[in-house]
């Protein structure tokens, strides 16, 4: 897959793969040398559960100080997961983004299908298709080290954030699009379902029977001639039968 190459050599940037058991990290340096390694934030025995995320926040203190990036790049929670992994990547996703914000520093997030597809070419590339390409891009790593691959996602993220923004950038337009038109959508659909209901609770007749009928002759107009020109027809009816009440109460 040819990969369209942005030159980012002079920019500190530093990549996260977050997870508890097995956080990846890569950064680039201005010389162009890249630096790697993994950290797992698992609670000791008998500890409070969420000592863990005091621990995550200690080392990002610690490798955000001594780094300095000038951009953080980090990997989007993905929808599958729930319950506690779940909490635990939004954990860390907020202390990543506080502690980044103290320090000015601007945060990026890369969905895993889009660093698969922009990395590797396939959206659905498993643990081993992301090691082989990582151990291709950089002669350093070593997948049989990194067992659960999370050196190998962080090598990538910091490849796809340094390479591919214009394709970033696109996918950044592409969803914002989507989010319109899903909110269009939603509006009309909550326009109709109001018109709707509108037309099935109709304004009150003079007349104890009127009430009675209406409604049972405004479902079948819309039945029959459809929303909007089933109400026009119906309503042109109740003024009918309003006069004529009102003639025979007279």
């Amino acid at each position: 897959m040819a990969i369209k190459t942005t030159d980012a050599s002079n920019q500190r940037i530093l990549a996260l793969d977050l997870s508890i058991t097995c956080t990846g990290w890569a950064a680039s340096l201005p010389n162009s040398d890249t630096v790697t390694g993994t950290k797992s934030f698992i609670a000791p025995k008998n500890a409070v559960p969420a000592i863990r995320f005091s621990l995550f926040s200690n080392w990002l203190e610690v490798l955000l100080e001594k780094l300095a990036p000038s951009a953080v790049v980090i990997e989007a929670a993905a929808c599958r997961q729930q319950g506690q992994a779940q909490d635990a990547l939004i954990g860390l996703r907020v202390l990543t983004m506080s502690a980044c914000a103290v320090r000015a520093i601007p945060v990026t997030d890369i969905y895993p299908t889009t660093l698969k597809r922009l990395a590797t070419g396939a959206h659905d590339a498993d643990k081993d298709a992301m090691k082989a390409r990582a151990a291709e891009l950089f002669s350093f790593y070593d997948p049989v080290l990194d067992v659960g691959g999370d050196e190998a996602d962080a090598l990538l993220l910091l490849h796809v954030f340094k390479n591919c923004r214009d394709e970033l950038d696109a996918v950044k337009v592409r969803g914002k699009e989507t989010k319109a038109k899903k909110r269009l959508s939603t509006a009309k659909k909550s326009r109709i379902t109001k018109q709707t209901a509108t037309a099935l609770n109709p304004p009150k007749i003079a007349t104890e029977t009127a009430k009675k009928r209406i409604p049972i002759c405004l479902c079948y107009k819309v039945e029959k001639h459809g929303h909007d020109e089933g109400c026009k027809v119906a309503q042109k009816e109740y003024k009918k039968r309003g006069k004529r009440e009102k003639a025979m109460a007279a």
